[in-house]
């Protein structure tokens, strides 16, 4: 069989459709591209001179702890860790309520907040997987913010 050279051995509707696609997902690139210039933008508006840096590497050493100490089922320790962040969490709440244009940063810090009063109630029925698990949550909650705004 021979294929003749002015054939596209292609249909038409396949070469457009793959087309179509290239375009879209060029399209998503762009708009990715801009999603993250924005942000980039937001944060660079904020003036982070007042920001408590101990608090926040307090927070982060005692998040490391928080996960270890549930296992070990250390309850006081780890309600106390838990309690701790939810503290500090209000204090970022606030920071960023105040600084304004950073509602993502205070919705982060407002559902951190949940989920160590999350912890601390898992501990207090002894349920160290539901603990262990809101602790991750925190954690998770916590890096979603300084992936934004970490000074």
């Amino acid at each position: 069989m021979t294929v003749r050279a002015d054939v596209n051995p292609r249909p038409r509707r396949v070469t457009r459709m793959k087309a179509r696609l290239e375009s879209v997902h060029r399209g998503a690139a762009w708009v990715g591209i801009g999603a993250i210039f924005v942000a980039s933008l937001a944060r660079a508006e904020l003036d982070f001179s007042d920001f408590d840096d101990f608090l926040m590497q307090s927070m982060e050493r005692t998040l490391k702890a928080l996960e270890p100490r549930i296992r070990a089922h250390d309850i006081a320790a780890a309600t106390d860790d838990a309690e701790s962040l939810r503290e500090g969490l209000q204090w970022a709440e606030q920071y960023f309520t105040r600084k304004g244009s950073a509602d993502d940063a205070v919705t982060l810090a407002k559902q951190g907040q949940e989920l160590a009063a999350t912890v601390v109630r898992s501990l207090a029925a002894k349920d160290f997987d539901g603990a262990a698990t809101a602790a991750r949550g925190v954690a998770k909650t916590c890096r979603s913010c300084h992936d934004a705004y970490r000074p």
